[in-house]
């Protein structure tokens, strides 16, 4: 908006311009031609400093506003129409729905899924969202977050190793009785495309070798199945095997 003003004043000026100019050519050349040479320098001059103005105002406009609404989001001062979710994540589908009652139904039963419920009304006061794991579509959104965070997570994956970060600036999947079994860290592969498997690249997959650093700096290694999986305690984890 503020670009097309200057550019209308411009074209005002320049056309007021031209009209001095070609009174004055014919009586008086040698006016003439100073007054041409001048009024060039000068409009140009007039349009490098509109434009170098109007882009110092943008980017200064937008680093403040930036950090207004910055400072706004990190103290949950912005209001938000925000809605918890629900996932439902299978081999070759995450279809997503708005969450509202821990025993609702969302989806239709498919076979080898499981469910990720996504805190989003908390995040002014989690400071990222916390997911729920879960094998069921019924939810217990009254979660408790753990107080462990491992050191380091790796997925051996054909001869391919892939960090895992269970918890960062915006996700956090440490939750007390979270289960990350075979098909959670086939689905942060690919949610996080750290690489690309396809329906039966995954069927063929049938354990991962993951490396744990864990909170009392332990290296462990670990088979991960859909039976043998990690679960996110309070105060620890269990490997579950079967």
């Amino acid at each position: 908006m503020y670009l097309i003003t200057i550019i209308n004043y411009y074209c005002l000026f320049t056309y007021a311009l031209l009209i001095f100019i070609d009174v004055i050519r014919e009586d008086c050349p040698d006016i003439y031609q100073k007054i041409k040479t001048k009024c060039e320098e000068l409009r140009n001059n007039l349009l490098y400093n509109a434009l170098y103005t109007y882009s110092k105002f943008q980017i200064i406009y937008g680093k403040c506003a930036s950090s207004v609404f910055d400072f706004a989001n990190k103290n949950g001062l912005l209001i938000k129409n925000v809605e918890n979710n629900i996932c439902q994540i299978s081999y070759d589908k995450v279809s997503i729905r708005n969450h509202k009652n821990d025993n609702d139904t969302y989806f239709e039963d498919v076979d080898n899924c499981f469910y990720i419920f996504n805190d989003n009304k908390n995040i002014s006061k989690t400071k990222c969202v916390n997911k729920i794991i879960s094998r069921t579509q019924q939810f217990n959104t009254n979660y408790e977050v753990s107080d462990i965070k491992f050191i380091l997570v790796e997925i051996k994956l054909n001869d391919n190793t892939f960090k895992v970060e269970l918890k960062t600036e915006e996700e956090n999947y440490y939750i007390v009785n979270n289960i990350l079994d075979k098909n959670f860290f086939i689905y942060y592969l690919r949610d996080n495309r750290l690489c690309t498997l396809s329906k039966f690249d995954i069927f063929k997959i049938d354990k991962l070798n993951i490396k744990i650093i864990d909170h009392n700096v332990n290296i462990i290694n670990l088979e991960i199945t859909d039976k043998n999986y990690l679960l996110i305690k309070k105060d620890n984890y269990i490997y579950t095997k079967q």
